[in-house]
């Protein structure tokens, strides 16, 4: 007795060392990524739309928001926790990634019985750069594959169908009410649960469950302006004519974890065996795992960030695979047979600012607070009015994806956004108490709400030009950093014009 106990509590001390392990490679490149990584042009809405949400504002009723509505109410919470800054949004993103490694790697060690198979998967994600890199921005990533990856435990844990389909039903519902590309792989998985059931009655009730939890959970959100909610989250995205070439997408598909897509694409090899023993569980969740890498990727627009959350479910769904089909080593040289795939890690490494990425942010805000009157701030970087507690103009909480083209004018209204022209007026009317514009490099310049939205292609130069020479006749730069400048009004407000000193 004495020996067995012995035994488990070496198990424990070395699966406890082991993810302990994994979780501290995933914590060291998350935290130089949260300080360095490039902000991205969206990075700054989400956060606005969590502080209006916390506000008490409601997404498409209030403020525009081109996603499902769940997101900002998760993101709510994170702000009143960490604080409102961008540095806090990128907290509360990369832990809610850690906090989804875990369920990974637990997850694929209780169902495969196997230490080994656990750490693999969840080494294999933490140590991709990229997806790590996504995990640490302030945007959907960290908190939608966090509920994706506990959806995933559910459907792997053994136990009382009845309890895993609750969590799976409330977990991916909520992993769906973040972003809407993740109901594919949510539905592969409710189909490996419902093989599970073992009779049609019974995956008929656990169906109904999923369905019924996800339409209370959603619909409440969704129902105050129902159109609306309908024009944000489908028809502006399938509106958009932005196409990237098939070889730019591989690219970005392949960069976000090439380690996860080699082993897929092995496990795959195992689908005859797992068909002829009658896997059909093992079967269901490979499927779900190429769902999850694969869908996302399908439309021209895509980019290789929206597979971000399919990752850890490739990575599990191909483990498990494996396992079960037998194919998994079990030689002496199983260690060095599971690392090959780390040799895949060697791909380009995401794009940093080495003196801090959440920096100049802070500067901008600060200068905001101190040196510039009371009112709106105008900016395609809605982080920095954030930052200074400063509301944004109206139709522009979308921040660079604010802007739609001129005829659709009444459209936007409707919807919270706004046109070039409309932003022209307020600016002549002198509404916002400061311009925040992205100056530096060139391409950053191109997000100051030139693209029309949704189609995703330039604003006509008229309309841009009328815009920027309306910025220019009205107000004056007062101050720079390194990639934006701040503009104060001509004629009024508290600088009178007047350059003033960085804070």
């Amino acid at each position: 007795m004495n020996l067995q106990r012995g035994k488990r509590a070496m198990r424990l001390m070395a699966g406890a060392t082991g993810f302990a392990l994994v979780l501290a490679c995933y914590a060291v490149v998350s935290t130089h990524y949260r300080r360095t990584g490039l902000m991205a042009p969206d990075e700054s809405f989400y956060t606005v739309a969590a502080k209006a949400v916390s506000q008490g504002q409601r997404p498409y009723v209030d403020f525009a928001y081109t996603q499902m509505p769940v997101l900002p109410y998760l993101s709510a919470l994170g702000l009143k926790l960490a604080g409102s800054s961008m540095a806090s949004q990128r907290l509360w993103s990369s832990i809610g990634g850690g906090i989804g490694l875990l369920l990974l790697g637990l997850a694929v060690t209780r169902r495969t019985g196997k230490l080994e198979a656990g750490l693999l998967a969840a080494f294999i994600v933490a140590a991709s750069p990229r997806w790590t890199f996504l995990q640490s921005m302030g945007v959907w990533c960290g908190t939608t594959g966090m509920l994706c990856n506990a959806a995933l435990a559910a459907v792997l844990w053994p136990g009382n169908l009845w309890r895993r389909t609750a969590v799976l039903a409330v977990c991916g519902s909520a992993a769906i009410g973040c972003r809407l590309s993740c109901a594919p792989s949510i539905a592969a998985l409710c189909l490996s649960l419902l093989i599970e059931a073992g009779t049609v009655r019974r995956a008929l009730r656990a169906l109904g469950l999923c369905l019924g939890v996800g339409v209370a959970m959603i619909a409440p959100l969704a129902w105050p302006d129902l159109e609306a909610f309908a024009f944000m989250n489908w028809t502006f995205h399938m509106s958009s004519k932005m196409s990237h070439p098939v070889g730019i997408r591989l690219m970005q598909w392949w960069d976000v974890s090439p380690a996860v897509i080699v082993l897929c694409a092995c496990s795959l090899f195992t689908a005859v065996k797992l068909a002829s023993s009658r896997a059909f569980f093992e079967l269901a969740l490979l499927l779900a795992g190429v769902v999850g890498l694969v869908v996302p990727m399908v439309p021209s627009s895509a980019w290789g960030v929206y597979i971000s959350a399919g990752v850890p479910l490739a990575a599990a769904a191909a483990l498990v695979a494996l396992y079960r089909s037998g194919y998994a080593p079990r030689s002496a040289h199983r260690f060095a047979i599971a690392a090959l795939p780390f040799l895949s890690l060697l791909h380009t490494l995401p794009l940093e600012v080495p003196e801090g990425a959440t920096r100049e942010v802070e500067e901008v805000a600060a200068f905001l607070r101190t040196s510039v009157g009371k009112g709106p701030v105008l900016t395609a970087a809605g982080i920095v009015a954030v930052e200074s507690g400063r509301p944004l103009v109206e139709g522009t909480h979308m921040g660079a994806f604010s802007a739609m083209a001129p005829p659709d004018a009444s459209q936007a209204r409707r919807y919270h956004m706004t046109t070039p022209a409309l932003l022209a007026e307020a600016v002549r009317r002198g509404e916002p108490a400061a311009v925040v514009r992205m100056v530096e490099p060139e391409a950053w310049r191109n997000w100051n709400f030139n693209h029309a939205l949704p189609a995703m292609v330039p604003q006509p130069v008229e309309e841009a030009t009328a815009f920027e020479n309306a910025i220019d006749e009205c107000y004056i730069p007062v101050w720079r950093a390194s990639t934006m400048e701040v503009l104060v009004p001509r004629t009024y407000g508290p600088n009178k014009g007047e350059p003033v000193e960085k804070p």
